[in-house]
């Protein structure tokens, strides 16, 4: 009886106790599926799989592909457990817009959420008001609709001409269209944008195919991004846990993500004779790993789990063979069996429920992990802290995500995260800060606007009239596109012939064409020049995913080469 989650939550005990068919034995870990809290050793079902705790607040689940078994936020956008916990505003507030923000609260309208409507003011869109993300509403930069005019009867861009009217002055209606399009201009074809490539509807900086990957993610519209970590996307397939495939999620690095290390895989842990067989889990790479074995002994293996006490009178049904109950115990256990206290362990232990090899302190390690029970682990890359000592401190910080690195650490934001967002000031544009491999959150370097004026929070990228260009520079027509003149390198562009470099590379004025495997001429922090791509996707589309058996490429980056398995 799966509970999806905006329909409650936790399993009803009164329902459960009708559909329940367990016994009792209590023998299911977390993420195994359920129908009510007496299948599952932690004595919780949520969401239809065994979960570590109650889990009940309006933005949890435990159904989460990534963290399956862990109580974890809701991915950003998705419904409450009930629509009346997170009421849902009016956009020209800012307020609540009725979903999760992926932290476990309620979620603001995000930034780029329009709040008031601009009007038509020549060729251009005006006036408008976005949202920022934080509950206040902004002006908004000027929608440029060069080389289409504005229609004033719907206070947008033209997306398809019916005559000369309907594009600026000095561009002709051919075949319904005025020209090729800007970046972020909305499109249906290739064709229609001068940067070549249309992706998810809006003319985009590069080809942007293949999964994880958007040109149509708000602030970023018009360039190829990631995904955010566990979103969901059409290109990834939702596949069952028991095959440890892709959870239909991504990674937050331009890929579909796996079911982590340690999601349940088979069915309950049993008994074979004295031993005690785990369940079976993934290893993160798409293999179900066989279960492991645990002796019971002092105690007896009984219905899926080791016995964990005992009394004189049941001593035969408690402990193993000629062993004898004294003051409640069959003997000092050894490693995986479950225990309350340290005394109670050989090892002198009690680590997370169970007799442990070490003390195992520290975030991101535990000693209950199904197929290593009783052995101090460290939790998988991207699951959940199971002690919680990984706290999301936001995106702003570029500190710790609330997930594990898979090395007995906290996962900090990937690379590329946006922590600051971008403005303009005296004519002096200023991107996007985002977060490095240190955890550091960078600001780009500052880039002129000349020979356009500021334009909100971005420089002008095409003219309506001069006033919108730095003296002594005027507005007149360069191609299809009303322009202040040739831009300088690290500008956004659309095509070549809008830069003084004469190259217009992955949406940047760049300093050569820049099309090699995994180069690219938008990269933080070097705008303007060809660089080599460290880590993530290939912006050329040059780098193919082969089968993993192959030991081929991934279809990635590292380094400035083709990535290989």
């Amino acid at each position: 009886m799966d509970t999806p989650v905006g329909d409650g939550g936790k399993t009803d005990a009164a329902d459960a106790s009708k559909t329940c068919t367990d016994d009792g034995a209590r023998n299911k870990d977390k993420g195994l599926a359920c129908s009510c809290d007496v299948q599952c050793k932690s004595g919780f079902c949520v969401d239809g799989v065994c979960c570590d705790k109650a889990c009940d607040g309006a933005c949890l689940t435990c159904s989460l592909a990534t963290s399956l078994g862990t109580c974890h936020p809701v991915v950003a956008g998705s419904p409450p457990r009930k629509a009346t916990d997170c009421t849902k505003t009016d956009p020209a507030t800012c307020g609540l817009d009725g979903m999760c923000d992926g932290t476990g609260k309620c979620e603001r309208f995000p930034s780029g959420t329009t709040c008031k409507g601009g009007s038509c003011e020549g060729d251009a869109l005006t006036g408008r008001y976005q949202c920022d993300g934080n509950g206040t509403c902004k002006p908004a930069a000027s929608t440029v609709c060069a080389p289409f005019s504005c229609d004033g009867s719907k206070m947008a861009c033209f997306d398809a001409c019916s005559s000369d009217a309907d594009c600026v002055l000095g561009q002709t209606c051919r075949n319904g269209s005025c020209g090729l399009k800007m970046l972020a201009a909305s499109c249906k074809a290739d064709t229609e944008c001068a940067s070549g490539h249309c992706a998810d509807g809006v003319c985009c900086n590069v080809a942007c195919t293949g999964a994880c990957r958007s040109c149509a993610m708000v602030g970023h519209a018009g360039t190829c991004s990631p995904t955010p970590q566990d979103q969901p996307h059409p290109l990834c397939g939702v596949q069952d846990p028991m095959t440890c495939g892709t959870t239909g999620l991504c990674d937050g690095f331009g890929s579909c993500s796996k079911f982590p290390a340690n999601t349940p895989c088979g069915t309950a842990a049993t008994c074979s004779g004295n031993t005690l067989e785990t369940a079976q889990t993934c290893d993160g790479q798409g293999t179900c790993q066989p279960p492991e074995a645990h002796t019971c002994a002092p105690f007896r293996c009984t219905k899926g789990a080791c016995t964990a006490s005992c009394t004189v009178a049941t001593q035969a049904v408690d402990c193993a063979d000629n062993t004898a109950c004294v003051n409640e115990s069959c003997g000092p256990k050894p490693d995986g069996q479950t225990c309350k206290t340290d005394g109670e362990c050989e090892n002198n232990h009690c680590v997370d429920g169970v007799c442990c090899d070490s003390a195992c302190t520290g975030a991101c390690r535990s000693c209950s992990l199904s197929n290593s029970i009783g052995k101090c682990t460290d939790v998988a890359n991207g699951s959940a802290d199971p002690r919680q000592i990984c706290t999301d401190q936001g995106a702003a910080m570029c500190a710790t995500n609330g997930k594990c690195d898979g090395n007995g650490g906290c996962q900090t934001y990937p690379v590329g995260t946006t922590c600051s967002l971008e403005n303009c000031t005296n004519d002096v544009y200023t991107g996007p800060s985002t977060c490095n491999a240190s955890g550091q959150c960078i600001q780009p370097t500052a880039l002129p606007c000349n020979p356009y004026h500021c334009n909100a929070t971005k420089c002008f990228g095409a003219c309506t009239t001069s006033d919108q260009c730095i003296p002594p520079n005027s507005c007149g027509q360069n191609g299809n596109i009303s322009s202040c003149g040739p831009k300088p390198r690290g500008a956004d562009c659309s095509s070549d012939k809008e830069c003084s470099s004469a190259h217009c590379a992955q949406g940047k004025c760049c300093n050569v064409a820049c099309t090699g495997a995994c180069t690219a001429c938008n990269l933080a922090g070097s705008e303007g020049t060809c660089s080599d791509v460290q880590s993530g996707a290939d912006p050329q589309g040059v780098c193919q995913a082969t089968a993993q058996s192959s030991c081929g490429t991934t279809g990635m980056c590292a380094a400035g080469q083709c990535a290989l398995y």
